[in-house]
Order: structure tokens, then sequence, then C-alpha cells
């Protein structure tokens, strides 16, 4: 009996399509909404890197759209993009890619909000009290990048630190390692003017101005730590000093005459 060889199955990926009319959906994958009239849209907190693109031109959305997890919104063109007239709600703390325009958008969550170029943008933004999401520049409210630096003068640092210099107490700043795609450090309250920090080689710091009860935090100005700016000041041997001196102490008076002079 000749063996029939078996064929490979591909792989397929299944994204799910809502067509469903005056319902508020939840969804936890990739979805597609092809020709639809909801009354709000939930991203669950189970979903990750869900793909939410509109389709259809009479395709709409009344109520909020709620977004608890790492989420990008598109739509294959303006005129099929639901979401503009819908109020935009984030609550994750990861990613929210946004390739379509959108007119109101709240942040309760330290999100990171990314803008497609030539195609996402926000109208008007608010951010619940307490949180600092990652806002891009072009987000009307979002001022520029304070002017702060790194320190050279490495003879007049602590040994093994930085010091930022421009900085003050409406500014914060976070450290992460080079090339780590997460920052290792929760944003952190600056205290003063010129301060020191404890940074290795390559980091990464990046300032911003915090966010206040009326204005979103600034952009913020990333720094790359050079050795050049790791503190290492010279040290001054004073063994041979402490002697002299301990030797003059030791002197009596007979011990001055004119020989000794």
């Amino acid at each position: 009996m000749s063996k029939r060889k078996s064929k490979k199955i591909p792989a397929i990926t299944v994204m799910s399509t809502l067509a469903v009319t005056a319902l508020a959906s939840s969804v936890s994958a990739d979805t597609i909404i092809r020709n639809s009239t909801l009354n709000g849209l939930q991203v669950s907190s189970g979903a990750s890197n869900a793909n939410i693109n509109a389709q259809g031109k009479i395709t709409s959305i009344s109520g909020d759209v709620v977004i608890k997890a790492p989420t990008t919104l598109k739509a294959d063109s303006d005129a099929t993009n639901p979401f503009k007239d819908a109020k935009v709600v984030i609550e994750t703390n990861g990613t929210v890619t946004i390739e379509v325009p959108l007119k109101e958008v709240q942040i309760n969550s330290n999100a990171t909000i990314k803008l497609t170029p030539g195609k996402g943008s926000i109208e008007r933004v608010s951010v619940a009290p307490g949180k600092n999401p990652d806002l891009p520049p072009s987000v009307p409210g979002v001022g520029s990048a304070p002017n702060v630096s790194l320190s050279m003068e490495t003879g007049k640092i602590t040994k093994g630190k930085v010091k930022l210099v421009g900085t003050d107490s409406t500014m914060e700043y976070q450290i992460k390692a080079k090339d780590s795609d997460s920052w290792g450090t929760a944003w952190t309250s600056i205290t003063g003017r010129d301060i020191e920090l404890t940074a290795s080689k390559d980091n990464v710091i990046r300032v911003r101005v915090k966010a206040t009860t009326t204005t979103l935090a600034s952009q913020a100005r990333e720094l790359t730590v050079r050795t050049e700016n790791i503190g290492n000041p010279v040290v001054v041997d004073k063994a041979a000093l402490k002697a002299k001196i301990k030797e003059a102490e030791e002197l009596k008076e007979a011990d001055y005459t004119s020989d000794s002079w």
C-alpha cells in the first residue's frame, strides 16, 4: 500500500467581526467593526494589543469607547471612522496607538499614547488627578520639553553620579537602561535645582514639567549618560601633609633653634 503524504494545514488568524445594531459590545481580541451602530464599545482588560478596525460608512458609536488594555484604533478612512464622535476613555497603563482623528479623550491611567503621523490626532484631552500618561507633543496643551542638560564637570560631581543642570521643583524624571523597552522607574519629583542622580553609562534619563490641576505634563527631554557625565572627582592624597602637621605639633620649645630654622 502506498503511503499518502500528509499536507500541512497553515495556521489561520481568527479576527472577530462586529455587525451589531443598538448594542454595547465588549471585545478582547483583534476586531473589525463593519456597518454597525453601537451604544458603546469596551476593550476588556484581558485583551493583548488588540487592533480595532472600523469599516463601512454606516458604522457609528453613540456611547463611550472604553479601553482597558493595550489597543490600536484604526479605520479604513475618515468616512468610516466611528471613533471621532465618541468619547474615548483610556484606563489601561499600556500603550494606546491612535491612527484616526479623535475629538475627545479622557485618560484615567498612566498610559503611553502614540499618534500615527498623518493619521492620528486628538482635539481635546483631559487627565484624571494623580495620573501621569505619556502624551505626544502634538496633543493640545502639552508644552515644550524643559531646557535641561547633563553636566560635564566630572570633578565637581559625586563619584558614580550625574548632575542634571537646569532642573527645578516643577519637574520630574525617569531613568531606564540602554535599549530597554520600558522605563525602570516611575516618574520621580525633582526637589531642587541642578540635582545629582545615580546613573550608569548609556542610561537614558528623561525630564519633563509635571502636570498640575490645570495643565498637562510637558513633552519630555531625553538625555543619554556618557562617560564624561559621570562624577569622578580628583582625590588628593593628604597623608604626607598630615604627617608634617603631626610632626610640627610634636615640636617643643627647645626644638626651635637657629639651626632648625
